[in-house]
């Protein structure tokens, strides 16, 4: 299963697959790979991520 964990966290969690949720801070898209910075309630994190992603903005619910 996987766990949720915060920013503060992440580096107990090394090596393993987790899940952070939060707010989109930042987008850089390059050619073959995209950084996210999401931000929760502790700090930022930085997900790189491949594949596509959609031009606009989702909402949320």
């Amino acid at each position: 299963m996987i766990s949720r964990v915060l920013s503060a966290e992440l580096a107990e969690h090394a090596g393993q697959r987790v899940k952070v949720a939060g707010w989109v801070h930042r987008r850089r898209l390059l050619k073959s790979v995209s950084f996210l910075i999401v931000r929760d309630r502790t700090g930022l994190t930085q997900a790189v991520c491949s594949g596509s992603f959609p031009s606009r903005r989702a909402s949320s619910r």
